[in-house]
């Protein structure tokens, strides 16, 4: 039987100690955290959470807050969307969580490119990124000499109409 899952905008006075406190970074997200100079889970997320102009929170069913997601706008036509995903793992609600999710970036990409720097070891974020759209621009980079990171970028859907 299917785990129920749903998606809903988060709620700054509900859900922020919540999510900062209780969600436990997948082992990816984390080496992506640090690599990107971050040494505190609470901050990394709270700075995420901060610094988007759209933020969800992905609930499950006597689980609660399972990840956390958003967009922060960069301009008129560049924005970053983002994926923070509890070690409980999406893969229990992937059907569900793939959906959802699809329709909401389906909707960002409607006026913004989009484009996420994703550590190139983070497998299910590469996938994810890929199934909604996105194309492996081909520029690996490093942000600390280390990490090996891949963009990945979505065109905006009114930019290609005109």
């Amino acid at each position: 039987m299917a785990q129920e899952i749903t998606h809903r905008p988060f709620n700054p006075h509900s859900d922020s100690l919540a999510v900062i406190n209780n969600l436990k970074l997948s082992p990816e997200d984390l080496v992506e955290m640090v690599g990107k100079g971050y040494h505190s889970v609470p901050t990394y997320i709270a700075t995420s959470v901060s610094l988007s102009h759209d933020t969800y929170v992905i609930e499950a069913v006597n689980k609660g807050i399972v990840g956390v997601f958003g967009i922060r706008y960069l301009s008129p036509l560049e924005a970053v969307p983002w994926l923070l995903c509890g070690s409980v793992g999406i893969q229990d609600y992937s059907y569900r969580f793939l959906k959802g999710s699809k329709e909401i970036v389906d909707n960002w990409s409607l006026n913004y490119n989009l484009e996420q720097e994703v550590w190139e070891g983070h497998k299910a974020a590469l996938k994810w990124l890929k199934w909604l759209g996105f194309e492996d621009q081909h520029n690996d980079h490093t942000l600390d000499g280390s990490i090996i990171y891949r963009t990945l970028r979505k065109e905006a859907s009114i930019c290609a109409t005109q």
